[in-house]
C-alpha cells in the first residue's frame, strides 16, 4: 500500500514541478480577484493547517474561467505565509494571471517552483521507499 501511495505522490509532485517550470513560459491574461481567505483545519492526523484560498476569473478567448491555485507551493502550515498570500491578493484586485495554451484551466497567479513544492515529491519518494523496504525486508524478517 505505501508502494501505491508513494508512488502517487511522487507523481503528483513531479507533475506539480514540472508544470511550475512550464507556467514561466505560459501567456497571460487579465483577471480579477473574486474572494480571498485564510482557511484553517485542525484534523488528529495533520493537526493545524492554514491555507490562502484566492479565487479569481479570468477569460481567454472570450470564454470565462475560474480558478483557485495561486502557485505550486503548498505552505498549510505557516498562518503569517497564508495572511501574507490573501493580504497580497484582496477581492477586487487585478492580476495577471498564467495560463497553459492547451489547457486554460490550468493556471497559477506567481508562476515558476517555488522551495515549499518540493516537498510533495520527498514524500511521495520517502513513502515509496518505506513501502519497497518493508517488501524486502519484512518477508525475509518472517523466515528467520
Amino acid at each position: 500500500m505505501l508502494i501505491l501511495a508513494g508512488s502517487a505522490i511522487l507523481l503528483l509532485g513531479i507533475r506539480s514541478i514540472w508544470n511550475g517550470k512550464a507556467s514561466q513560459g505560459w501567456p497571460t491574461t487579465q483577471g480579477v480577484i473574486l474572494s480571498s481567505r485564510v482557511d484553517y483545519r485542525e484534523s488528529p492526523k495533520t493537526g493545524k493547517t492554514y491555507e490562502a484560498e484566492v479565487i479569481y476569473k479570468f477569460t481567454v478567448e472570450g470564454q470565462l474561467y475560474k480558478a483557485s491555485r495561486v502557485a505550486y507551493e503548498s505552505n498549510l502550515s505557516d498562518p503569517k505565509v497564508a495572511e501574507g498570500i490573501v493580504n497580497k491578493y484582496p477581492p477586487g484586485a487585478v492580476v495577471a494571471v498564467y495560463y497553459s495554451p492547451k489547457n486554460p484551466h490550468n493556471c497559477v497567479l506567481e508562476p515558476g517552483v517555488g522551495g515549499g513544492a518540493m516537498m510533495i515529491p520527498a514524500f511521495g519518494m520517502v513513502c515509496f521507499s518505506a513501502g519497497v523496504a518493508m517488501f524486502v525486508f519484512l518477508p525475509r524478517l518472517g523466515r528467520r
